[in-house]
């Protein structure tokens, strides 16, 4: 009887337990799913973002990507990306790198009402996930895109749960390895980038990127840096920011690394709201120009340089930075306000700010005459990408 009771009793704890952990497994997948299904409602649910919202793989893209546009042939300028590309911090979408980016191409001759910019970009979406939504806006418009740029978080190598069978196993597992890559950012960080597993994800989708790009459409992939001030002045993910150019160009796609344009000045000036990952405004606004620079003095497409653009002009008056910041922060929390002012009164010195007719519009032209070459990362100026 005493054998038997303990079976018994041995039996009914295993059922208990087995009951918990399943309690435990559908409590964590609801859990995880329902943080995305709220994220993407608050921003469905905002009349800042426009566009529409796809589902891949239970995380939500917006997409601007206007089909009217596509049918009247205008060639498209498309931007993937994570939380960063959606403008995630910000409280008016039309401060996202993407949108500012457009902005610009009204300002060129000829391509007012010609190029098209259009935006997919996902909340909490790796560069697996974006290579999917990619392919998911090929099926649905029929047309690839002039230029494809691709924006790159360090944290886009990361696993998303729901890649890995979202479920109590693997949250479970997540917290046992980062428990063993310690507490400090870049020790978590090399860590992931060390992983065979991490990287093959990586180098996978850049792989998929250009094989769906095809001949047609040229790629760039924009890394974005952490906006995080070191102790000792030396931005510590260098060596990840060369890793991933280097996934990149063995893709056959075109690396350009943010970090040199924003390293002259301290990298907290762009955050938002003390948030290292993504940018605030002024940080949207270096993206978005650095972007341009990069098409047009590689003659990617057809675009004249800064200082070529008919009805821009070189500005001189210091008063006007505080116009252009005014514009950028518009509507935002104004959270590194002061930083803005002060950068772009440095740049009007140095003749490298270009404005318009519109009192908030100007472009930083990142070869202008005079300017003074400055210590970007390990070089200069010379040795922007």
């Amino acid at each position: 009887m005493k054998k038997k009771s303990l079976f018994q009793n041995l039996l009914l704890a295993a059922v208990s337990l087995a009951i918990v952990l399943l309690a435990a497994d559908f409590a964590v997948r609801q859990v995880n799913g329902f943080h995305y299904r709220r994220a993407a409602a608050g921003f469905k649910g905002s009349p800042r973002t426009g566009g529409e919202f796809i589902l891949i793989n239970s995380r939500w893209f917006r997409s601007n990507v206007d089909k009217r546009a596509l049918d009247g042939g205008k060639p498209l300028v498309l931007f993937v990306g994570d939380s960063i590309a959606l403008g995630y911090s910000l409280k008016t979408a039309g401060h996202a790198y993407p949108e500012l980016f457009g902005n610009i191409l009204l300002m060129l001759p000829g391509a007012a009402g010609t190029y098209f910019a259009g935006n997919i970009s996902g909340l909490g979406a790796n560069t697996s996930l974006e290579a999917l939504a990619f392919r998911h806006m090929l099926g649905r418009s029929g047309r690839a895109p002039e230029l494809l740029a691709v924006g790159y978080c360090l944290n886009d190598i990361f696993f998303s749960i729901d890649e890995e069978n979202r479920g109590l196993v693997p949250v479970l597992k997540a917290l046992v390895e980062n428990r063993k890559t310690g507490s400090s950012g870049e020790d978590v960080y090399s860590n992931y980038y060390s992983r065979e597993k991490n990287r093959r994800m990586v180098k996978a989708a850049f792989s998929d990127i250009a094989s769906a790009s095809g001949s047609r459409t040229k790629t760039l992939v924009a890394i974005f840096p952490f906006f995080l001030d070191s102790k000792d002045g030396k931005y510590p993910y260098l060596k990840l920011h060369e890793q991933v150019a280097s996934y990149a160009e063995n893709a056959g796609l075109d690396p350009l690394d943010l970090y040199p344009f924003f390293a002259e000045f301290p990298l907290s000036s762009f955050t938002s709201r003390n948030d290292t990952t993504h940018p605030g405004p002024l940080g949207h606004k270096f993206a978005a120009d650095a972007i341009y620079w990069y098409i047009a003095t590689r003659k990617i497409l057809p675009f004249p340089e800064v200082a070529s653009i008919p009805g821009l002009k070189r500005e001189t008056r210091m008063e006007r930075a505080g116009n252009f910041c005014e514009s950028l922060f518009a509507g935002e929390i104004r959270f590194g306000f002061s930083s803005c002012e002060r950068i772009l009164q440095e740049l009007i010195s140095e003749g490298r700010i270009f404005s318009g007719t519109d009192p908030g519009f100007f472009m930083i032209d990142w070869q202008a005459a005079g300017a003074e070459p400055r210590r970007m990362g390990r070089g200069d100026r010379r040795n922007l990408p």
